[in-house]
Order: C-alpha cells, then structure tokens, then sequence
C-alpha cells in the first residue's frame, strides 16, 4: 500500500499493480482515492469501484501449448511442474502445462510441486533437481526468481527449461551467454 499511496501522492493519473498479492492494497487505495486510476495484473472481482480494473491473461492457453510440446518431447515421459503459491494465477499455468502435456501424450506423468515461495533460486534449483531425480527432462516453473533458478539448473543438467512471463533466453540466460541456453 505505501507504493500505491506514492503513486498517488506523486499525481500520477494511473496507478499500475501487479499480482494477485497486491489485489487486496489495490483495491483499498481505489477506494480511497476515487479520483485516480488503479489497474491491476492477475486479480480480478465481481465488482469494481468506478477506477479500478483488473486485467487477467488467458496463461492457462499458453501453458496448455507449452505442455502439449513438452509432452511430446519429453524421453522420459516425466515432466516436472514448480509452481510459487497454490493460487489462481499460478495455478493456471500449473493446470495448463499438466493438461497440455497429457493431452499431447497419454504417457506423461507430471509431477507437481509448490515451493511456497517466488524469490528463492536456489530453492528452485533444490526442487528442480529432485524431480530430474525421479526421472523429470522437462521443468516448467512458473515460480518467479524460484522458477528462474529451477529453469537454469535443469538446462545446465541437461534437461529441457520452459520460462514463464519473460524471455527467459534474455534474461535467465543473459541473451544466450548462460550455460544451458540451448535448451
């Protein structure tokens, strides 16, 4: 909330958030401040004062097709899932990837793991690396800088990484420089 509040005490017209985290401050400093525009990424209500919006992405449809690839490029027929936090934003990509997957090959066996956490790489790296232990050549992680950590150790194992929400070849990667780019 203290950002937002500086976003308002600084003139601004509109007031960005992003995720569902911040949906609750959001929505609060919309509702004190009638006169600016709030707009929030991952959250969404049934109701809306006059100047807030929430915009959603349809990440369930681009997870599906990342999935439905994995799937069927995986040897193993594993694929390793990470997700941040059980929520809905997170879960969407989480469903997506599984569904895409078996979709795409009746044998796949998607493993699904939460690290309760988005800003830990090394933790990422921990969790991705037990589920190549039990046979995973793919990890998707939609798990924030936990996801990054996760990607980048299974490229640099010989695993195959799927980034979510950038470009992880520009930034995971540092544009291709990264061990592990090429996969």
């Amino acid at each position: 909330e203290p950002n937002l509040q500086q976003c308002v005490d600084d003139g601004n017209d509109l007031c960005l958030s992003v995720g569902f985290s911040m949906a609750d401050a959001t929505r609060n400093k919309a509702q004190e401040h009638p006169g600016t525009a709030f707009a929030i990424l991952d959250a969404s209500w049934e109701d809306y004062p006059d100047n807030l919006r929430g915009i959603l992405f349809a990440s369930e449809e681009g997870a599906y097709l990342a999935g439905a690839l994995a799937g069927l490029m995986s040897d193993s027929d594993v694929l390793g899932d990470i997700g941040g936090m059980p929520i809905p934003p997170v879960d969407e990509y989480v469903y997506g990837f599984r569904n895409g997957a078996q979709c795409a090959n009746l044998n796949a066996n998607v493993l699904i793991t939460y690290t309760w956490d988005f800003a830990n790489p090394d933790l990422g790296a921990q969790v991705a690396q037990a589920l190549m232990a039990d046979g995973a050549d793919i990890i998707f992680a939609p798990a924030g800088a936990t996801g990054n950590g996760a990607v980048l150790t299974a490229t640099q194992s010989g695993a195959w990484g799927v980034g979510v929400d950038v470009d992880y070849y520009t930034t995971v990667f540092m544009s291709g420089t990264a061990p592990g780019s090429d996969r």
